[in-house]
């Protein structure tokens, strides 16, 4: 995990330690640094990378451009996946629409997918899946899904499949 704001980390484990715990793993790590510039200096090859961003506005603008999905591509493993936030599908049409457009030409696959986000504007949240192989529904194993027998509040099988189920306003806004 890149965060730039080491602060962060340490409140989130403070006050939040359910949502921490993954990070007493000992394969997780945490790299104190922009986002940015680790990505554009790294090495390193990845299966996937998530980019839980801020606004695009500011120094984060930079992070919703087609330059910098064009270096993540670049880090990502042949049958790498990216997944990105992608700001409400109510208020930030035009960074959707914008996004959409430059991941299509770098990812063979691009699926934007939503979800009710209440402490968001809107409520209401888009993501991007990108993938150099995977398609999050045609590739979605039930089989391997059942024998998880993952224990979750949200997440299921059925909420997997209609998260990419777009309403037609979001579709037109993807055309």
């Amino acid at each position: 995990m890149c965060e730039i704001d080491k602060k962060v980390v340490e409140i989130s484990r403070k006050h939040f330690p359910y949502l921490t715990a993954g990070l007493k793993d000992p394969r997780a790590k945490v790299i104190y640094e922009d986002g940015k510039i680790f990505i554009e200096k790294t090495k390193e090859k990845f299966d996937i990378i998530k980019l839980d961003l801020s606004d695009p506005v500011g120094p984060a603008a930079d992070l919703f451009q087609k330059p910098f999905h064009r270096k993540v591509y670049e880090k990502l493993t042949p049958d790498g996946i990216l997944i990105a936030q992608s700001e409400s599908p109510i208020y930030n049409q035009s960074t959707i629409k914008a996004m959409y457009a430059n991941l299509s030409d770098i990812f063979p696959i691009v699926k934007i997918y939503t979800c009710f986000m209440p402490i968001y504007p809107s409520g209401y949240w888009s993501f991007a899946f990108c993938s150099k192989k995977y398609d999050p529904l045609d590739d979605f194993d039930q089989a391997r899904y059942d024998r998880l027998r993952l224990a979750t509040r949200y997440y299921n099988d059925e909420t997997h499949r209609a998260a990419f189920a777009l309403p037609q306003f979001i579709k037109n806004l993807l055309k």
